[in-house]
């Protein structure tokens, strides 16, 4: 269908969503039609606030690795956080089941946990408001008040798993359910004891780089950059078979891996399940499985252990990105040589300059909306259509 203009038009209804035109926004779903998401998307103080409400909100999210490294598994124990601006907390209970508490006390906001301990209650250090260690208030002082106790009174009880030795929340009601967003990738690494390995604190866990966080999950789903980005002599693309990359799109998550081109630094046959073994090269090993889950989480197995990423909003600043970066070994061999072997620095450093350029890019007045390449791009076309459907169609 063409418009008054005569450019063709996507034939989609103009839904506002925070003044937000759909149309404007759309992604249709078959990618050999599909233009990406525009430059505003990446470069909108509004349009990152909706990302925060609609995605980020309704989404399970990691809750920082140093908090549950301080958290005890004893009643009473607890131990302050934040995520995405919001003050939250890890809280023990007396059957010595964890929970995660909003820390902001549902009288008047003060918050309510200062610092990591153990607690017999939790109590509120203005106005001295009691909670019990499952969250349920307990105020003599508003006994006579006709509303009081209210279900709001009582401590938000936020969802919460586990998962080997990581907690995940959700700080709303979450779009998918755990099982629904994790499942495939947890079940493909069964046999990696991941719940074992040693984390190795890293120089610069957490820093603030350029780019919007979608920028920096679509490179980490985009596999046509290797071969020019990181390009040889010793670069990541001499490390893989890149003819043997796969790119698979799940309705939560997207795993990407290929053989590599040295198996003897590939995964052991028996570590991974049988559909990852190449039936005519029994020798071939694969490299590296490296899982995206919707909308900012970056798992990469590798024969040394785990890589975490996770893309993380500024707030209020929509060209920053907060870049979490965390290990966890299982092979401390194979750990030693993760730079001669992965590269794994070198790849952090050019991804984030190719992403540094194109964030400039995105700013200028010459950006437009890009087409995808149907057999290569199939990831970063599920991540942007998954991305409009979040914020235009969900409910």
């Amino acid at each position: 269908m063409k418009d008054e203009q005569g450019s063709f038009s996507c034939g989609v209804e103009s839904v506002k969503n925070n003044g937000f035109l759909k149309k404007d926004f759309f992604v249709d779903p078959d990618i050999r039609k599909a233009e990406g998401l525009p430059p505003r998307a990446f470069t909108d103080p509004a349009f990152l606030e909706l990302e925060l409400e609609k995605v980020f909100r309704r989404s399970w999210l990691p809750v920082s690795p140093d908090a549950y490294a301080e958290f005890l598994e004893v009643p009473g124990a607890q131990v302050p956080f934040s995520m995405l601006g919001n003050p939250l907390f890890l809280q023990c209970d007396s059957e010595k089941k964890p929970h995660v508490y909003p820390n902001v006390c549902t009288h008047a906001s003060y918050p309510l946990v200062r610092k990591s301990g153990v607690v017999e209650r939790i109590v509120c250090g203005q106005h001295g408001r009691v909670f019990t260690l499952e969250g349920a208030v307990r105020d003599p002082k508003f006994a006579v008040s006709k509303k009081f106790p209210r279900k709001c009174d009582n401590l938000a009880d936020l969802p919460l798993e586990a998962w080997a030795q990581f907690f995940f929340v959700a700080q709303n009601d979450p779009a998918a359910s755990f099982d629904e967003v994790f499942s495939l990738m947890r079940d493909s690494v069964a046999r990696l004891s991941v719940g074992g390995m040693r984390r190795v604190i890293q120089t610069a866990e957490i820093r603030e780089v350029e780019g919007n966080w979608k920028q920096h999950a679509w490179n980490y789903l985009d596999s046509m950059h290797i071969p020019l980005i990181h390009r040889s002599p010793d670069g990541l693309v001499d490390a893989l078979y890149f003819s043997s990359y796969r790119t698979e799109c799940y309705p939560h998550s997207v795993l990407q891996w290929a053989y590599a081109a040295n198996p003897k630094i590939g995964f052991l046959p028996e570590d991974l399940p049988a559909r990852f073994r190449d039936p005519d090269d029994p020798e071939r090993r694969v490299l590296a499985l490296w899982w995206f889950v919707f909308p900012n989480m970056a798992f990469s197995f590798y024969p040394w252990g785990l890589s975490v990423n996770l893309y993380m909003p500024v707030i209020g600043r929509p060209d920053k990105t907060e870049f979490h970066w965390h290990h966890y070994v299982a092979d401390e061999r194979f750990y030693r040589l993760r730079e001669e072997l992965w590269h794994m620095e070198k790849v952090d450093r050019e991804d984030t300059e190719a992403i540094e350029a194109t964030s400039k890019g995105l700013r200028s007045m010459f950006a437009t909306r890009g087409l995808f390449s149907p057999g290569r791009e199939a990831g970063a076309h599920w991540f942007h259509r998954l991305i409009y459907a979040s914020l235009f169609e969900q409910q």
